[in-house]
């Protein structure tokens, strides 16, 4: 019978040589490097994936935005995966996937770069998509059948937020458990705050997870702080 694996990425926005380092010893199976809400540059994600060029760690990186013009600047870094957010439908997906592709199945420009071998290897990354928004979640079956995506991220806290605003009676841990089952062929990976709670989300039928680094350590160096000394 065959065995599922299962396993525990990390996102971050640092992409310092200490954690790059230790995240290629431990093997991780990917690394998300986040540079939608950080200002994260393409020439840091491109210093991490080299970092990371002859680890078994797959290397993401999670785009500002869609648009041409961003996946052009963020394309040649040569990440394995370019991760999209707020996606609402199978058109943000397939102008996406053009923006990442060569023709004649994208638009593309073939410009010479070290992602490529300059000009030896014309790599393509794989795309993945973030559903955080009610729209995805209407879209997730059309979205997981798509040739033109790896796999999906739940990014929970958005779409926490977005569910509150425009259908506030709709239980979440149902909607992610539906979902779970949409990506089962697929792969859904999920967020968890810490490694222990990834149990649970394999129970619930997820085989891959996530874990927001920055948040964490901020989390477990508080727990360093002195207790307060009563007199």
């Amino acid at each position: 019978m065959a065995t599922t694996e299962y396993g525990i990425g990390l996102v971050t926005t640092d992409t310092g040589p200490l954690l790059l380092n230790h995240v290629r010893l431990a093997g991780l199976p990917f690394l998300v490097l986040d540079a939608e809400h950080t200002g994260l540059t393409p020439a840091r994600c491109a210093e991490a994936v080299r970092a990371l060029s002859m680890s078994d760690t797959r290397v993401c990186v999670r785009v500002p935005d869609g648009s041409p013009a961003t996946l052009a600047e963020f394309v040649n870094t040569g990440a394995d995966e370019i991760v999209l957010p707020r996606v609402l439908c199978m058109a943000d997906i397939e102008e996406a996937a053009a923006a990442l592709r060569y023709a004649p199945e994208g638009l593309r420009s073939r410009a010479p770069s070290a992602a490529n071998g300059y000009g030896e290897n014309w790599k393509v990354p794989a795309l993945s998509v973030i559903i955080e928004t009610v729209d995805a979640v209407d879209a997730a079956a059309k979205i997981a059948t798509s040739d033109l995506i790896c796999r999906a991220w739940l990014g929970l806290a958005d779409l926490r937020g977005d569910l509150a605003r425009q259908r506030p009676d709709e239980p979440l841990d149902e909607i992610v458990d539906e979902l779970l089952r949409t990506f089962a062929d697929r792969e859904l990976v999920v967020p968890v705050a810490r490694p222990d709670a990834a149990a649970e989300m394999y129970r619930r039928g997820a085989r891959s997870c996530y874990l927001y680094w920055d948040k964490y350590l901020h989390r477990v160096l508080g727990e360093f702080r002195a207790p307060a000394v009563r007199g």
